[in-house]
């Protein structure tokens, strides 16, 4: 926000600011789910370690994915109902700062393993060259995309980001996590059910405030095909798992 409020006009600033208020929400989910997990990893080591994050890793995945699908298909809507039609112009951007929030959710989880093992040092010099190309890719980007190149210098400095702290933890902890093998399964279903959902239910990316309706039940179909081709992490597998017989209990009870 402060390099583009020398480059942009005020509105422009004004409309990057509700996009990137959307997603400082969303980008505080990982840290809550870590902030529980972080005492576990701070007391394991070896296998259990790594098992740990694994499951932390594919959890977060499925998670981001979720998140992105969401925001790529409702972005103006919600703007649309929390700020209003007269800042619709920032869906684009929002998009964009949606799908960073991928790799930010794969990040915080190696911040925290690397803080609980304190291996986290050299992690600062990866934050700092990630800050020094955010701010070259904003210098280059906003002045022919405007907002939406400071969105486009988000994800491409949260990518590289990860590239390279993943890189550092693999080398200082020395613990093999896979976040493509991870993030494959999410991805692909994020991927497909956000283009189910964008040709099949809402017909635009710009549909009315209505089809906000439809978040659950896309939500229902990501989580439902991740079960059914074993896709969801060991904690969520054992909650759906929960939640079925929850509901099962239920039909037998008022059959009886």
């Amino acid at each position: 926000l402060p390099i583009l409020s020398k480059m942009a006009k005020p509105r422009a600033v004004g409309l990057y600011g509700v996009a990137y208020s959307f997603i400082s929400f969303i980008v505080v989910a990982p840290s809550l789910i870590l902030m529980s997990v972080m005492p576990l990893m701070a007391t394991s080591s070896g296998e259990r370690f790594e098992k740990l994050l694994r499951r932390t890793e594919h959890s977060l995945a499925v998670l981001g994915a979720a998140a992105v699908m969401i925001t790529v298909l409702f972005a103006p809507q919600a703007i649309a109902i929390l700020s209003g039609h007269r800042f619709l112009g920032a869906s684009a951007a929002l998009r964009l700062l949606g799908l960073s929030c991928y790799f930010s959710f794969l990040n915080t989880a190696l911040g925290f393993a690397a803080v609980a093992c304190n291996r986290h040092h050299r992690l600062v010099v990866v934050s700092a060259i990630g800050l020094v190309l955010n701010v070259a890719l904003n210098v280059v980007l906003i002045p022919k995309l405007g907002i939406n190149g400071s969105a486009l210098s988000t994800l491409i400095s949260e990518f590289i980001a990860l590239i390279g702290v993943r890189w550092v933890f693999a080398k200082d902890v020395r613990t093999k996590v896979s976040l493509t093998r991870l993030s494959l399964r999410p991805v692909l279903v994020g991927a497909l059910v956000t283009l189910f959902g964008r040709y099949v239910l809402l017909h635009s990316w710009h549909a009315p405030v209505v089809t906000v309706l439809w978040a659950p039940a896309i939500l229902v179909l990501y989580f439902g095909i991740l079960v059914l081709i074993g896709g969801l992490s060991e904690e969520m597998t054992f909650a759906a798992e929960k939640v079925k017989s929850h509901f099962r209990g239920r039909n037998w009870f008022s059959s009886t």
